[in-house]
């Protein structure tokens, strides 16, 4: 999961595997 979401995008990958996109937002 953090290997793939380094290559598309940290935050795009993160928000949705994440309950809390504000954080990356």
């Amino acid at each position: 999961m953090r290997l793939h979401t380094k290559r598309k995008g940290k935050r795009r990958m993160l928000c949705k595997n994440s309950k809390q996109p504000s954080l990356f937002q």
